[in-house]
Protein backbone atom coordinates (compact mmCIF):
# COMPACT_ATOMS: atom_id res chain seq x y z
CA UNK A 1 0.00 0.00 0.00
CA UNK A 2 1.34 3.40 -0.99
CA UNK A 3 0.73 6.29 1.37
CA UNK A 4 1.59 9.70 2.58
CA UNK A 5 5.54 10.77 3.81
CA UNK A 6 4.19 11.50 7.59
CA UNK A 7 7.49 12.21 8.61
CA UNK A 8 7.57 15.19 6.26
CA UNK A 9 5.11 16.98 7.80
CA UNK A 10 6.06 19.64 10.09
CA UNK A 11 3.20 21.29 11.11
CA UNK A 12 0.64 21.58 14.11
CA UNK A 13 -2.20 23.76 14.97
CA UNK A 14 -4.81 25.65 12.81
CA UNK A 15 -1.47 24.90 9.52
CA UNK A 16 -1.90 21.16 9.94
CA UNK A 17 -5.59 20.71 8.10
CA UNK A 18 -3.19 22.67 5.49
CA UNK A 19 -0.46 21.01 4.92
CA UNK A 20 -2.37 17.37 4.94
CA UNK A 21 -4.30 18.65 2.27
CA UNK A 22 -1.87 20.27 -0.05
CA UNK A 23 0.23 17.10 0.67
CA UNK A 24 -2.30 15.00 -0.35
CA UNK A 25 -3.24 16.86 -3.46
CA UNK A 26 0.37 17.03 -4.63
CA UNK A 27 0.51 13.31 -4.12
CA UNK A 28 -2.96 12.95 -6.31
CA UNK A 29 -4.70 11.57 -3.56
CA UNK A 30 -8.38 11.54 -4.22
CA UNK A 31 -9.66 14.33 -1.30
CA UNK A 32 -13.54 14.87 0.17
CA UNK A 33 -15.12 16.39 2.18
CA UNK A 34 -17.47 16.30 5.22
CA UNK A 35 -19.44 19.50 6.38
CA UNK A 36 -19.27 19.68 10.39
CA UNK A 37 -21.97 21.32 12.20
CA UNK A 38 -21.62 22.96 15.39
CA UNK A 39 -25.22 23.27 16.63
CA UNK A 40 -24.28 25.07 19.93
CA UNK A 41 -21.79 27.61 17.83
CA UNK A 42 -24.26 30.13 17.10
CA UNK A 43 -22.05 33.86 17.44
CA UNK A 44 -19.16 34.68 18.25
CA UNK A 45 -15.16 35.06 18.41
CA UNK A 46 -13.01 33.26 16.73
CA UNK A 47 -10.18 31.72 19.08
CA UNK A 48 -7.60 32.81 16.59
CA UNK A 49 -5.35 35.32 17.36
CA UNK A 50 -3.57 37.78 15.17
CA UNK A 51 -0.30 36.00 15.71
CA UNK A 52 -1.65 32.69 14.67
CA UNK A 53 -3.48 34.31 11.86
CA UNK A 54 0.02 35.96 10.47
CA UNK A 55 1.84 32.54 11.30
CA UNK A 56 -0.69 30.72 9.21
CA UNK A 57 -0.68 33.27 6.29
CA UNK A 58 3.31 32.51 6.45
CA UNK A 59 3.18 28.98 6.68
CA UNK A 60 1.18 28.18 3.25
CA UNK A 61 4.26 29.66 1.58
CA UNK A 62 6.79 27.54 3.43
CA UNK A 63 4.32 24.75 2.85
CA UNK A 64 4.25 25.25 -0.85
CA UNK A 65 7.88 25.69 -0.76
CA UNK A 66 8.30 22.38 1.44
CA UNK A 67 6.61 19.88 -1.29
CA UNK A 68 7.42 21.08 -4.66
CA UNK A 69 9.45 18.62 -5.23
CA UNK A 70 6.48 16.29 -4.32
CA UNK A 71 4.42 18.56 -6.44
CA UNK A 72 6.38 17.48 -9.75
CA UNK A 73 6.88 13.80 -8.74
CA UNK A 74 2.71 13.49 -8.17
CA UNK A 75 1.71 9.76 -7.28
CA UNK A 76 5.29 8.63 -7.95
CA UNK A 77 6.12 10.30 -5.09
CA UNK A 78 3.97 7.74 -2.50
CA UNK A 79 5.58 6.00 0.06
CA UNK A 80 5.41 2.36 -0.41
Amino acid sequence: MQSIPFERIQSNGYIFLVEMAYLAHCLEFRIGEAPIYFADRRWGKSKMSFKIQAEAAFRVWQVLWNFRDLKKLGKSARVS
